[in-house]
């Protein structure tokens, strides 16, 4: 079977137009739908059939999609492992990461250390929040997505970077007007703001610390749902409300005496930070390598001196 008609008819499955896959193969339209064609004679199927100005796969064109798309990854493999020990892997990676996570993270290092190691690897960094992300790599903006609270995570092949601890928080200003916060109950009577309306956040954080709550906090709705860290914490910095939020984003603010940590002998939660990249989509050597070079980073940094 020939390689390049193949890994044509699994892009072209994958964008499900033969008009953008002609463009991400930077071919011409009539080319890769004479590849298509030729494949169909050589298999004896049809592949593909027409549904208004899109093209969907037949049934035996799934059960080939989803054959090749398995061989092909195997054989990128293979052929990454022998391009990584001669060190010329090239390539073009567009990665999202979460606009909080400071220039000095790990994963920022893991990068740099990637592009030292493949110098003709070439990277390209958008930032934004965890549902910005998720939109980038569900619109193909991005190859690979660092975030957490997957919207449409059976879309995703994921893989957990990082657990990232978790506090209940608010500002110095609401807790002069509506507390004091010394204890679960109040908290729980408070102006809580969330990423859900069953408090998807909250109700893990009280589940661990005062289950008997958690009746109580069930028949309450949020005072505000957003499914957005940063502007969360913009929110309580500005004077309403009460969050769980991570501890590294939260921590300049909490030092500074904008924010507060609430009961901070109660245990924390945990949330998982992701590497994310959309599931029926082939990836290229490079990509490959730098998701496992990703998992496999040591976080620690450095001792200096």
């Amino acid at each position: 079977m020939d390689y390049n008609k193949l890994a044509t008819f699994v892009v072209v499955a994958e964008e499900a137009s033969i008009t953008a896959a002609a463009q991400r193969l930077h071919r011409s339209q009539s080319a890769v739908s004479q590849q298509i064609q030729i494949l169909e004679q050589e298999l004896g199927i049809t592949l593909f059939q027409r549904q208004n100005k899109r093209i969907i796969l037949t049934r035996e064109g799934e059960v080939i999609f989803h054959e090749a798309q398995k061989h092909l990854r195997e054989l990128d493999q293979s052929v990454g492992d022998l391009l990584a020990g001669k060190r010329v892997v090239e390539g073009h990676i567009r990665i999202g990461i979460l606009q909080s996570c400071p220039p000095s993270s790990p994963y920022f290092r893991s990068i740099a250390s990637f592009c030292k190691k493949h110098e003709k690897v070439r990277i390209s960094i958008k930032l934004g929040t965890s549902p910005e992300v998720e939109e980038m790599l569900l619109d193909n903006q991005v190859d690979l997505g660092l975030l957490v609270n997957f919207q449409h995570r059976h879309l995703f092949e994921a893989k957990s970077l990082q657990k990232a601890e978790h506090i209940v928080v608010t500002s110095r200003d609401y807790w002069e007007r509506c507390g004091p916060f010394d204890d679960l109950r109040k908290i729980v009577d408070a102006d809580l703001l969330d990423f859900t309306e069953n408090f998807l956040c909250m109700s893990v954080w009280v589940k661990k610390n005062a289950p008997s709550l958690l009746p109580t906090l069930k028949r309450r709705s949020p005072a505000l749902i957003l499914a957005d860290h940063d502007r969360l914490k913009s929110i309580l910095i500005a004077g309403f409300g009460i969050a769980v939020l991570p501890r590294d984003l939260v921590k300049n603010e909490i030092k500074a005496g904008s924010l507060l940590e609430l009961l901070p002998k109660s245990q924390a939660i945990y949330t998982d930070l992701d590497i994310a990249r959309r599931q029926l989509s082939s990836h290229s050597i490079a990509e490959s390598l730098l998701w496992e070079h990703l998992l496999t980073f040591d976080q620690a940094p450095k001792p200096k001196g």
